[in-house]
Protein backbone atom coordinates (compact mmCIF):
# COMPACT_ATOMS: atom_id res chain seq x y z
CA UNK A 1 0.00 0.00 0.00
CA UNK A 2 1.06 3.95 -1.04
CA UNK A 3 2.58 5.34 2.12
CA UNK A 4 -0.13 8.47 1.57
CA UNK A 5 -3.04 6.46 0.44
CA UNK A 6 -5.76 8.67 -1.25
CA UNK A 7 -9.56 6.61 -1.07
CA UNK A 8 -12.59 7.37 -3.26
CA UNK A 9 -15.63 8.26 -0.39
CA UNK A 10 -19.35 7.97 -1.89
CA UNK A 11 -21.12 10.30 0.96
CA UNK A 12 -24.33 8.89 -0.12
CA UNK A 13 -28.03 9.83 1.32
CA UNK A 14 -28.81 6.74 2.71
CA UNK A 15 -25.33 5.16 2.53
CA UNK A 16 -21.74 5.68 2.35
CA UNK A 17 -18.90 3.65 1.27
CA UNK A 18 -14.96 4.33 0.58
CA UNK A 19 -12.64 2.13 -2.30
CA UNK A 20 -8.74 2.19 -2.78
CA UNK A 21 -6.95 1.47 -6.17
CA UNK A 22 -4.37 -1.41 -4.72
CA UNK A 23 -0.44 -1.55 -6.71
CA UNK A 24 -1.23 -3.50 -9.17
CA UNK A 25 -4.41 -1.32 -10.37
CA UNK A 26 -6.95 -3.26 -8.83
CA UNK A 27 -10.40 -1.30 -7.51
CA UNK A 28 -11.25 -2.87 -4.28
CA UNK A 29 -14.17 -2.12 -1.99
CA UNK A 30 -13.29 -1.07 1.59
CA UNK A 31 -14.94 -3.26 3.88
CA UNK A 32 -16.60 -2.82 7.23
CA UNK A 33 -17.16 -5.02 10.31
CA UNK A 34 -19.44 -7.96 9.56
CA UNK A 35 -18.98 -8.23 6.09
CA UNK A 36 -20.96 -5.24 4.58
CA UNK A 37 -19.40 -2.48 2.47
CA UNK A 38 -21.87 0.05 3.36
CA UNK A 39 -22.70 2.07 6.42
CA UNK A 40 -25.83 4.03 6.83
CA UNK A 41 -24.96 8.14 6.64
CA UNK A 42 -26.63 8.34 9.87
CA UNK A 43 -25.89 10.43 13.13
CA UNK A 44 -27.15 10.30 16.24
CA UNK A 45 -27.00 11.01 20.40
CA UNK A 46 -27.87 8.22 22.74
CA UNK A 47 -29.74 9.15 25.74
CA UNK A 48 -26.72 8.97 27.50
CA UNK A 49 -24.80 11.52 25.29
CA UNK A 50 -22.89 9.51 23.52
CA UNK A 51 -22.29 9.77 19.66
CA UNK A 52 -23.64 7.09 17.11
CA UNK A 53 -22.55 6.71 13.77
CA UNK A 54 -23.67 4.38 10.95
CA UNK A 55 -25.36 1.32 11.99
CA UNK A 56 -25.11 2.28 15.49
CA UNK A 57 -27.28 5.51 14.89
CA UNK A 58 -29.45 3.38 12.89
CA UNK A 59 -30.18 0.56 15.47
CA UNK A 60 -31.41 3.04 17.67
CA UNK A 61 -33.61 4.99 15.18
CA UNK A 62 -36.55 3.86 16.01
CA UNK A 63 -36.73 4.51 19.83
CA UNK A 64 -34.65 8.17 19.46
CA UNK A 65 -35.86 9.75 16.36
CA UNK A 66 -35.93 13.00 17.55
CA UNK A 67 -32.12 12.67 18.04
CA UNK A 68 -31.33 10.64 14.87
CA UNK A 69 -30.15 12.76 11.64
CA UNK A 70 -30.47 10.69 8.65
CA UNK A 71 -30.89 11.83 4.84
CA UNK A 72 -29.08 15.25 5.87
CA UNK A 73 -27.01 15.02 2.37
CA UNK A 74 -30.79 16.75 0.88
CA UNK A 75 -30.09 19.89 3.15
CA UNK A 76 -26.16 20.71 2.40
CA UNK A 77 -25.34 23.56 1.22
CA UNK A 78 -28.88 25.29 1.21
CA UNK A 79 -30.57 28.14 2.70
CA UNK A 80 -33.66 27.68 4.89
CA UNK A 81 -35.94 28.91 3.18
CA UNK A 82 -35.32 26.38 0.17
CA UNK A 83 -38.20 24.48 -1.39
CA UNK A 84 -36.13 20.86 -0.05
CA UNK A 85 -35.75 22.54 3.51
CA UNK A 86 -39.55 23.12 3.49
CA UNK A 87 -40.82 19.47 2.41
CA UNK A 88 -37.66 17.97 4.22
CA UNK A 89 -38.95 19.72 7.90
CA UNK A 90 -42.60 17.71 6.90
CA UNK A 91 -40.80 14.50 7.24
CA UNK A 92 -38.46 14.09 9.62
CA UNK A 93 -38.60 13.95 13.64
CA UNK A 94 -35.15 16.32 14.20
CA UNK A 95 -35.40 19.88 14.70
CA UNK A 96 -34.63 21.97 11.60
CA UNK A 97 -34.20 25.39 12.32
CA UNK A 98 -31.98 28.56 10.96
CA UNK A 99 -29.01 29.69 11.76
CA UNK A 100 -27.50 32.84 11.85
CA UNK A 101 -27.17 33.39 8.55
CA UNK A 102 -30.13 31.65 7.11
CA UNK A 103 -28.11 28.50 7.15
CA UNK A 104 -29.55 24.77 8.41
CA UNK A 105 -29.01 24.02 12.04
CA UNK A 106 -29.75 20.62 13.35
CA UNK A 107 -30.53 19.91 16.75
CA UNK A 108 -29.68 16.34 18.10
CA UNK A 109 -29.09 15.69 22.21
CA UNK A 110 -28.91 18.98 23.08
CA UNK A 111 -26.10 20.40 20.80
CA UNK A 112 -26.47 22.23 17.71
CA UNK A 113 -24.58 21.02 14.87
CA UNK A 114 -24.14 22.55 11.26
CA UNK A 115 -24.76 20.44 8.24
CA UNK A 116 -20.68 20.72 7.55
CA UNK A 117 -20.29 18.92 10.79
CA UNK A 118 -22.69 15.73 10.23
CA UNK A 119 -20.99 15.49 6.88
CA UNK A 120 -17.83 15.54 8.29
CA UNK A 121 -18.50 13.18 11.23
CA UNK A 122 -20.16 10.96 8.51
CA UNK A 123 -16.68 11.57 6.81
CA UNK A 124 -14.58 10.49 9.52
CA UNK A 125 -16.51 7.37 10.63
CA UNK A 126 -15.88 6.11 6.79
CA UNK A 127 -12.21 7.38 7.13
CA UNK A 128 -11.65 5.37 10.37
CA UNK A 129 -12.76 1.95 8.36
CA UNK A 130 -10.44 2.45 6.09
CA UNK A 131 -7.65 3.55 8.11
CA UNK A 132 -8.22 0.34 10.30
CA UNK A 133 -8.75 -1.96 7.73
CA UNK A 134 -5.69 -0.10 5.38
CA UNK A 135 -3.29 0.22 8.35
CA UNK A 136 -2.13 3.52 7.50
CA UNK A 137 -3.76 7.00 8.46
CA UNK A 138 -6.34 8.63 5.56
CA UNK A 139 -5.19 12.27 5.24
CA UNK A 140 -6.56 12.61 1.39
CA UNK A 141 -9.62 11.38 -0.21
CA UNK A 142 -11.34 12.04 -3.60
CA UNK A 143 -15.29 12.58 -2.47
CA UNK A 144 -18.50 12.23 -5.04
CA UNK A 145 -21.24 14.68 -5.55
CA UNK A 146 -24.62 15.00 -7.26
CA UNK A 147 -24.46 16.33 -10.57
CA UNK A 148 -26.63 19.45 -9.82
CA UNK A 149 -24.54 20.45 -6.47
CA UNK A 150 -24.03 24.07 -6.92
CA UNK A 151 -20.62 25.68 -6.00
CA UNK A 152 -21.85 26.16 -2.48
CA UNK A 153 -22.96 22.73 -2.03
CA UNK A 154 -19.43 22.02 -3.47
CA UNK A 155 -17.73 23.80 -0.43
CA UNK A 156 -19.68 22.63 2.09
CA UNK A 157 -18.33 18.89 1.32
CA UNK A 158 -14.87 20.47 1.33
CA UNK A 159 -15.36 22.22 4.47
CA UNK A 160 -16.68 18.64 6.22
CA UNK A 161 -13.08 17.53 5.11
CA UNK A 162 -11.32 20.14 6.61
CA UNK A 163 -13.29 19.98 9.87
CA UNK A 164 -11.59 16.24 10.44
CA UNK A 165 -7.82 16.91 8.92
CA UNK A 166 -9.25 15.34 5.69
CA UNK A 167 -7.61 16.88 2.09
CA UNK A 168 -10.74 16.33 0.03
CA UNK A 169 -8.30 16.41 -3.21
CA UNK A 170 -10.84 16.58 -5.72
CA UNK A 171 -15.39 16.63 -6.28
CA UNK A 172 -16.82 14.55 -8.94
CA UNK A 173 -20.16 13.76 -10.11
CA UNK A 174 -21.41 10.83 -8.97
CA UNK A 175 -22.50 10.24 -12.41
CA UNK A 176 -18.94 10.69 -13.87
CA UNK A 177 -17.29 8.07 -11.01
CA UNK A 178 -19.96 5.78 -11.54
CA UNK A 179 -19.07 5.89 -15.98
CA UNK A 180 -15.70 5.72 -14.76
CA UNK A 181 -15.97 2.76 -12.74
CA UNK A 182 -17.37 0.64 -15.75
CA UNK A 183 -14.44 2.19 -17.70
CA UNK A 184 -16.65 4.01 -19.81
CA UNK A 185 -13.56 6.61 -20.34
CA UNK A 186 -11.89 4.04 -22.27
CA UNK A 187 -13.49 4.75 -25.24
CA UNK A 188 -13.09 7.51 -27.67
CA UNK A 189 -16.65 8.69 -27.48
CA UNK A 190 -20.14 8.06 -26.21
CA UNK A 191 -23.49 9.54 -24.45
CA UNK A 192 -24.50 7.67 -21.53
CA UNK A 193 -27.61 8.07 -19.16
CA UNK A 194 -27.18 7.37 -15.55
CA UNK A 195 -30.16 6.37 -13.66
CA UNK A 196 -29.82 6.29 -10.43
CA UNK A 197 -32.04 5.81 -7.38
CA UNK A 198 -30.96 5.52 -4.00
CA UNK A 199 -33.22 4.93 -0.85
CA UNK A 200 -34.40 9.03 -0.80
CA UNK A 201 -33.31 10.33 -4.10
CA UNK A 202 -33.69 9.87 -7.94
CA UNK A 203 -31.33 11.39 -10.11
CA UNK A 204 -30.54 11.67 -14.05
CA UNK A 205 -27.71 12.53 -16.34
CA UNK A 206 -26.87 12.37 -19.37
CA UNK A 207 -22.78 12.43 -19.64
CA UNK A 208 -21.02 12.96 -22.99
CA UNK A 209 -17.64 11.49 -23.76
CA UNK A 210 -15.15 13.65 -25.92
CA UNK A 211 -11.25 12.58 -25.79
CA UNK A 212 -11.36 11.00 -22.80
CA UNK A 213 -12.82 13.65 -20.82
CA UNK A 214 -17.18 13.17 -19.36
CA UNK A 215 -19.17 16.32 -19.82
CA UNK A 216 -22.95 16.30 -17.69
CA UNK A 217 -24.77 17.57 -20.98
CA UNK A 218 -27.62 17.20 -18.75
CA UNK A 219 -29.59 16.09 -15.02
CA UNK A 220 -32.53 16.17 -13.75
CA UNK A 221 -34.08 14.15 -10.31
CA UNK A 222 -36.44 14.47 -7.83
CA UNK A 223 -34.86 14.98 -3.99
CA UNK A 224 -37.94 13.19 -2.70
CA UNK A 225 -38.49 10.09 -4.39
CA UNK A 226 -36.35 6.62 -3.70
CA UNK A 227 -36.65 3.35 -2.63
CA UNK A 228 -38.37 4.71 1.08
CA UNK A 229 -41.41 5.48 -1.17
CA UNK A 230 -41.37 2.16 -2.18
CA UNK A 231 -41.46 0.99 1.85
CA UNK A 232 -44.15 3.51 2.28
CA UNK A 233 -46.40 2.29 -0.58
CA UNK A 234 -46.25 -1.29 0.51
CA UNK A 235 -46.67 0.14 4.50
CA UNK A 236 -50.01 2.03 3.36
CA UNK A 237 -51.92 -1.40 2.23
CA UNK A 238 -50.09 -2.69 5.51
CA UNK A 239 -52.16 -0.29 7.47
CA UNK A 240 -55.06 -0.57 5.59
CA UNK A 241 -55.04 -4.33 6.12
CA UNK A 242 -54.48 -3.54 9.64
CA UNK A 243 -57.67 -1.46 10.00
CA UNK A 244 -55.44 1.56 10.98
CA UNK A 245 -56.41 5.37 9.98
CA UNK A 246 -54.63 6.79 12.93
CA UNK A 247 -51.80 4.44 13.66
CA UNK A 248 -49.03 5.20 16.36
CA UNK A 249 -45.65 6.66 15.19
CA UNK A 250 -43.95 3.11 16.88
CA UNK A 251 -46.43 1.03 14.82
CA UNK A 252 -45.74 3.24 11.65
CA UNK A 253 -42.04 2.34 12.40
CA UNK A 254 -43.15 -1.46 12.43
CA UNK A 255 -44.79 -1.42 9.30
CA UNK A 256 -42.46 0.57 7.08
CA UNK A 257 -39.39 -2.07 8.81
CA UNK A 258 -40.91 -4.88 7.80
CA UNK A 259 -42.27 -3.48 4.43
CA UNK A 260 -38.74 -2.78 3.91
CA UNK A 261 -37.79 -6.48 4.58
CA UNK A 262 -40.23 -7.63 2.25
CA UNK A 263 -39.57 -5.36 -0.87
CA UNK A 264 -35.89 -6.84 -0.61
CA UNK A 265 -37.04 -10.10 0.29
CA UNK A 266 -39.41 -9.80 -3.59
CA UNK A 267 -36.02 -9.46 -5.44
CA UNK A 268 -35.50 -12.83 -5.38
CA UNK A 269 -38.72 -14.40 -4.71
CA UNK A 270 -42.23 -14.00 -6.33
CA UNK A 271 -43.59 -13.71 -2.97
CA UNK A 272 -43.31 -12.98 0.85
CA UNK A 273 -44.64 -13.32 4.12
CA UNK A 274 -44.79 -9.64 5.64
CA UNK A 275 -45.18 -10.27 10.14
CA UNK A 276 -45.88 -7.01 11.84
CA UNK A 277 -45.68 -7.78 15.80
CA UNK A 278 -44.88 -10.69 17.63
CA UNK A 279 -47.01 -14.17 19.04
CA UNK A 280 -50.29 -14.84 18.82
CA UNK A 281 -50.98 -11.32 17.91
CA UNK A 282 -49.21 -10.85 15.05
CA UNK A 283 -50.56 -9.84 11.79
CA UNK A 284 -48.74 -12.05 8.65
CA UNK A 285 -49.49 -10.95 5.22
CA UNK A 286 -49.04 -12.08 2.04
CA UNK A 287 -47.35 -10.23 -0.56
CA UNK A 288 -46.55 -10.88 -4.10
CA UNK A 289 -44.03 -8.96 -6.34
CA UNK A 290 -46.53 -8.25 -9.27
CA UNK A 291 -49.08 -6.74 -6.43
CA UNK A 292 -46.16 -4.24 -5.56
CA UNK A 293 -44.91 -3.86 -8.93
CA UNK A 294 -48.55 -2.27 -9.04
CA UNK A 295 -47.96 0.07 -6.07
CA UNK A 296 -45.09 1.54 -6.87
CA UNK A 297 -45.80 1.46 -11.02
CA UNK A 298 -46.85 5.21 -10.00
CA UNK A 299 -43.55 6.29 -8.67
CA UNK A 300 -41.80 4.62 -11.73
CA UNK A 301 -43.48 6.80 -13.83
CA UNK A 302 -42.39 10.15 -12.08
CA UNK A 303 -38.99 8.87 -13.01
CA UNK A 304 -39.73 8.54 -16.39
CA UNK A 305 -41.00 11.65 -16.47
CA UNK A 306 -38.10 13.21 -15.09
CA UNK A 307 -35.88 11.24 -17.84
CA UNK A 308 -37.72 11.90 -20.68
CA UNK A 309 -36.77 15.90 -19.70
CA UNK A 310 -33.34 15.01 -19.58
CA UNK A 311 -32.90 13.75 -22.89
CA UNK A 312 -34.86 16.49 -24.11
CA UNK A 313 -32.30 19.17 -22.64
CA UNK A 314 -29.13 17.06 -23.57
CA UNK A 315 -30.83 17.14 -27.04
CA UNK A 316 -30.62 13.41 -27.58
CA UNK A 317 -32.72 10.73 -28.20
CA UNK A 318 -33.02 7.07 -25.89
CA UNK A 319 -31.87 5.37 -29.18
CA UNK A 320 -28.43 7.89 -29.66
CA UNK A 321 -27.48 6.82 -25.86
CA UNK A 322 -24.77 4.11 -25.79
CA UNK A 323 -25.44 2.88 -22.86
CA UNK A 324 -27.61 3.47 -19.51
CA UNK A 325 -26.07 2.90 -16.00
CA UNK A 326 -28.10 1.78 -12.54
CA UNK A 327 -26.95 3.46 -9.65
CA UNK A 328 -28.43 3.06 -5.98
CA UNK A 329 -29.77 0.39 -4.24
CA UNK A 330 -33.25 0.86 -5.12
CA UNK A 331 -32.05 -0.12 -8.73
CA UNK A 332 -31.74 -4.08 -7.86
CA UNK A 333 -35.86 -4.23 -7.53
CA UNK A 334 -36.49 -6.14 -10.60
CA UNK A 335 -39.52 -3.63 -11.64
CA UNK A 336 -36.77 -0.58 -12.03
CA UNK A 337 -34.51 -2.58 -14.14
CA UNK A 338 -37.54 -3.58 -16.30
CA UNK A 339 -38.92 0.29 -16.65
CA UNK A 340 -35.70 1.44 -17.32
CA UNK A 341 -35.05 -0.80 -20.31
CA UNK A 342 -38.89 0.10 -21.25
CA UNK A 343 -37.58 3.52 -21.22
CA UNK A 344 -34.60 3.97 -22.69
CA UNK A 345 -35.37 1.40 -25.06
CA UNK A 346 -32.34 -0.55 -24.30
CA UNK A 347 -31.18 -3.23 -21.16
CA UNK A 348 -29.27 -1.22 -18.88
CA UNK A 349 -25.28 -1.80 -17.17
CA UNK A 350 -26.52 -3.26 -14.05
CA UNK A 351 -23.39 -6.17 -13.35
CA UNK A 352 -21.60 -3.69 -10.96
CA UNK A 353 -23.14 -3.35 -7.17
CA UNK A 354 -24.82 -0.54 -7.53
CA UNK A 355 -24.04 0.32 -4.00
CA UNK A 356 -20.70 0.61 -4.52
CA UNK A 357 -20.28 1.71 -8.27
CA UNK A 358 -20.02 5.45 -7.33
CA UNK A 359 -16.95 4.46 -4.76
CA UNK A 360 -15.06 2.37 -6.94
CA UNK A 361 -15.59 5.34 -9.57
CA UNK A 362 -14.30 7.53 -6.83
CA UNK A 363 -11.43 5.70 -6.35
CA UNK A 364 -10.41 5.28 -9.75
Amino acid sequence: MHKDPIIGIDLGTTNSCAAIVEEGGNVKLIPYKGGEYTIPSIFAIDDKGNELIGYEAKRQWQLNPKNTIYGSKRLVGRTFQSDVVTAMKKVVAYSVRPGKKSEVVLDVGKKEFSLQEISAKILNKIRDVAANYLKTPIKRAVVTVPAYFNDRQRQTVKEAGKLIDLEVVRIINEPTAAALAYGLDKGSQGTFAVYDLGGGTFDISILKLVDGVFEVKSTGGDSALGGDDFDRAIAQRVLQALGETAPAPGLVAEVLAASRKAKEALTDAPETELVVGAGAGAHHQTVRRSEVEEWIRPLLQKTGAVCRRALKDAGVTAAELDGVILVGGSTRVPAVRAYVAEIFGREPLGDIDPDQVVALGAAV
